[in-house]
């Protein structure tokens, strides 16, 4: 079984970024989120970028 067919889009999040951080004004329209330096970089050279947050890791 994989993990798709393991939820279902009724139930309540137990972990939402709301329950961490509390709601906040809207700030971009798009997120992306990428393991890969090498999709960073390509996302920064094609399209308009502007940070707007920072959020760090253990391992960098």
């Amino acid at each position: 079984m994989s993990i798709e067919n393991s939820f279902d889009d009724k139930s309540e999040a137990l972990i939402t970024p709301e329950k961490f951080y509390g709601n906040h004004e809207r700030i971009a329209d798009i997120c992306i989120v990428t393991f890969s330096h090498v999709v960073h970089d390509k996302v920064l050279k094609t399209y308009s970028c502007k940070k707007v947050a920072n959020s760090g890791t253990a391992n960098g």
